[in-house]
């Protein structure tokens, strides 16, 4: 049985984080936070150096920070920590949602998945967001409040989907990409792939610059 769940950062995310902690019925909530950062007073807070102490006391570990990037970081730095599975359990998934030993992957209320999906880890869905039959979701993936991913849709490793942003059907001869890292802004309605580290907005999505990928 784990102690409870140690949660890297202490943004309004990783509060967010905290909160799934407590829906699923795990008290014990701790926040890691870098060593030249202070915590407020009265904050279950630890520094980062002491990450070891709390998984030999048994924590597990979430992210509680939305960027992929940062995610992923965090992630390489540590990959033999117990990563937690967090799925509020508001939440509702179809049959075949593959949810089984995904670790990392953070869920919160009101996400809805149907069938045939794959998640990778260090995945997050945000508050209400839906996802369809058949999709892939790529590592450190972030899908924030309120998106609509329809059916057979591919989202690459930490591709970024901004609040309310909906993302049309695959087609018959494959699925509908967006590459690895890119962005897809806040309210877009994206209807055709998206290249690997393009950022696309609008309403129908039209790409506007893109940005590199992380060193491998």
């Amino acid at each position: 049985m784990s102690t409870g769940i140690a949660i890297f950062g202490m943004s309004g995310f990783a509060r967010e984080v905290a909160d799934i902690v407590r829906a699923c019925g795990i008290g014990t909530i701790r926040f890691i936070l870098r060593d030249d950062e202070s915590a407020p007073p009265g904050t279950a807070a630890t520094p980062e150096s002491e990450v070891a102490s709390l998984a030999a006391a048994g924590y597990r570990f979430a992210i509680g920070i939305g960027e992929p990037r940062l995610r992923r970081a965090i992630a390489r730095r540590y990959p033999d920590l117990p990563w937690a599975q967090l799925v509020h359990p508001c939440a509702s998934f179809g049959d075949e949602a593959i949810l089984h030993n995904v670790p990392g992957l953070i869920v919160a209320a009101g996400v809805r998945m149907t069938n045939g999906i794959r998640l990778g880890p260090h995945s997050l869905f945000n508050l209400n967001a839906t996802v369809g039959h058949d999709c892939e979701i790529g590592a450190c993936a972030a899908v924030m409040p309120g998106v609509n991913v329809s059916g057979n849709v591919r989202l690459g490793e930490g591709a970024y989907i901004g609040t309310g942003a909906s993302i049309l059907h695959g087609g018959n001869e494959g699925k509908l990409e967006i590459g690895d890292w890119a962005v897809v802004g806040a309210g877009a309605v994206v209807t055709r792939p998206v290249a690997a580290g393009a950022t696309v907005v609008g309403v129908p999505a039209r790409e506007i610059g893109e940005r590199k990928a992380p060193p491998a």
